[in-house]
């Protein structure tokens, strides 16, 4: 008896299964039909400018490297001179690759590199963490040579999805938001700095990092909860995926590269929940007596959600930075001064900075270009330009605001500013950088998302034109 009556039942949870299943692929072609192009353009660009990856050559840098160097040379079919720029691949990421290859394949924790040197340990290099997802599954399917090919595509590709979704949710036009992705994409920083693996995680991770951040904003702003704790539960799904993000950047970049993220985001996120806990606040009556008590509160806001957000990181990511943290506690390591660290040879002289902008470094590249690239392309540039200067009342003020001060901020931080006082001073791990230039991603990131506003706002001029010509 108790069987027959839990057949209806059972048709119920069946049928509520059913409507799922039915709404989620509903969704998801509604959700491909919306982005289609991006999904046909980005992916086809990418295999189109790595097209030799699928002819059968490589990326990697070992194989000249080799012709280069002795004893390798004397067996190379093509002895080389010394014309690469950035050696780092072949000469470093390259053993370590085949070091962690060999440890995980054995089912050993990679602590130490046996193919440098007389040992190098390799858990606490400040570099990235064996256990960054990527390479844990590429380890067991591929040599070295192809898993640096497809580290190379698989985060380019994923970084110009992240570009195209941050410039939806910040609600730009299909055509501008590809156009910003394919700028992010194939940025010469891009180019000049994807042999360094640790860097191809800060371009795949910075923009999806930023689309949560942009998302948790919009839910926050959105929801009429006042009490923190039940805010919290609201957008928790949201915060995991900041820390999830953030938590594989930790694993997957240099430890000093993370420091550059970490920062603009959580003053990002402090400010911007800042904002909306204030704004908020000024629905009560006479505003006026409580602005103290809005400020108040929306600072404890701020701080609760931004440590909530920096907890969950540093304790999903502890096995990357504690073992780190502690090497260097011990070490005896000398910190630069504040004028060795904006000493000529570690800023980009103004001139420079500005020629870069629009023209393209001169040849022949020397390690030195590596720190200078401001360069992202004349087109972008002028794109990017004149979506700075543009304050039209339709533009996203609340995330454009941001956007700007990030693009003069890095600027006025590279070229020596007092403003580098700030990052010498409260950013861990910068009394070592021996190069300023190396946070210029921030300004092509920041570059690219004025880009798409750019890119929107030639779009509609045109729209426009074209509606006036029809109509005389």
């Amino acid at each position: 008896m108790a069987e027959i009556l839990c057949i209806p039942e059972s048709r119920t949870h069946l049928k509520k299964i059913t409507k799922q299943i039915s709404n989620y692929s509903n969704k998801s072609v509604a959700h491909i039909k919306l982005h289609v192009w991006a999904y046909i353009i980005l992916p086809l660009l990418t295999i189109i400018t790595f097209r030799f990856n699928f002819l059968g050559s490589t990326t990697s840098a070992v194989s000249t490297q080799g012709g280069a160097i002795w004893p390798w040379r004397a067996d190379h079919a093509r002895p080389f001179t010394r014309l690469i720029v950035a050696t780092d691949q072949a000469d470093t990421y390259y053993p370590w690759d085949v070091s962690v290859r060999r440890s995980l394949r054995n089912f050993h924790l990679p602590f130490w590199n046996h193919n440098s040197f007389g040992g190098t340990p390799l858990w606490t290099n400040g570099q990235p963490s064996p256990l960054y997802p990527p390479r844990l599954i590429t380890s067991f399917l591929m040599g070295a040579p192809l898993q640096h090919d497809i580290f190379i595509l698989f985060h380019i590709l994923l970084g110009g999805f992240g570009m195209y979704f941050l410039c939806r949710k910040m609600k730009f036009q299909t055509a501008g938001s590809i156009i910003a992705a394919l700028f992010w994409m194939f940025a010469p920083m891009t180019f000049a700095w994807m042999q360094f693996e640790f860097y191809l995680p800060i371009l795949a991770l910075l923009p999806w990092i930023f689309y949560g951040c942009v998302k948790l904003t919009q839910l926050l702003s959105d929801n009429k909860l006042n009490n923190v704790i039940a805010r919290i539960k609201f957008v928790f799904p949201t915060v995991v995926l900041i820390s999830f993000l953030q938590t594989m950047l930790f694993l997957g970049s240099n430890i000093q590269f993370v420091m550059f993220v970490m920062v603009p985001v959580a003053i990002y996120l402090f400010f911007a929940i800042f904002k909306i806990g204030f704004e908020k606040g000024s629905n009560v009556s006479k505003p006026e007596r409580n602005i103290l008590r809005r400020v108040i509160d929306s600072g404890f806001n701020s701080a609760i959600f931004s440590g909530v957000i920096a907890g969950i990181t540093l304790l999903l990511s502890a096995t990357a930075w504690l073992p780190i943290a502690i090497f260097a506690s011990k070490s005896n390591r000398v910190d630069f001064t504040y004028d060795q660290f904006v000493g000529p040879t570690n800023i980009i002289p103004k001139d420079v900075f500005l020629k870069n902008t629009f023209w393209h470094l001169p040849y022949p590249y020397i390690s030195t270009h590596l720190f200078q690239m401001t360069f992202m392309g004349s087109v972008a540039a002028l794109f990017a330009l004149l979506g700075f200067f543009n304050f039209s009342k339709k533009q996203r003020q609340n995330k454009l605001t941001y956007v700007r001060i990030l693009t003069v901020s890095t600027m006025l931080i590279v070229i020596g500013t007092p403003l580098a006082w700030f990052i010498y001073s409260f950013v861990p791990g910068m009394h070592y950088l021996t190069a300023l230039g190396r946070m210029l991603f921030l300004w092509t990131f920041a570059l690219c998302i004025l880009a798409a506003l750019g890119a929107d706002t030639i779009i509609n001029s045109a729209s426009k034109f074209a509606q006036q010509l029809i109509r005389k």
